[in-house]
């Protein structure tokens, strides 16, 4: 991804806010680290349960969700529930170990901005780049009205 495609999405204001969502530490330094080249200028957070996901979205929504699909207890579903009760309207992108087309189309279909299997996370900076124009699009349209 060339640094003038990160810089076009990147617009002229603050930083990204991205909420990182699951229940392994690890994933989401794996996640960090596929978006690190990608030229997105982000801050991101992790929550590692339910209840530290409820209260992180409520004190510091998130301009993206970035979820894990299955984690102990609740699933990328639950998430994508949470984030339209709370902060309707952010782009929430679901990353899946599983390779389930008709999983990866029920998501997409219930309103997740993205849908990625875990070995293809080169697809990442994407649809990152994809659900940050997304939630700009939504914060301008709302200034707009």
């Amino acid at each position: 991804m060339s640094k003038t495609l990160a810089n076009r999405f990147s617009v002229e204001t603050k930083p990204l806010r991205l909420l990182i969502v699951g229940d392994d530490p690890r994933d989401a330094q794996v996640y960090l680290r596929s978006l690190d080249s990608s030229g997105i200028v982000f801050q991101a957070g992790t929550a590692l349960t339910q209840e530290d996901f409820v209260r992180k979205l409520r004190e510091h929504p998130a301009d993206v969700v970035l979820s894990n699909y299955l984690m102990r207890g609740w699933t990328g579903m639950d998430v994508l529930a949470l984030v339209s009760e709370i902060c309707p309207g952010v782009p929430l992108i679901i990353v899946s170990e599983t390779s389930d087309d008709e999983l990866a189309a029920e998501c997409i279909k219930r309103g997740a901005s993205d849908y990625i299997w875990k070995n293809q996370l080169s697809h990442l900076p994407i649809a990152l780049f994809r659900a940050q124009k997304e939630s700009f699009l939504r914060i301008a349209e709302r200034r707009a009205r």
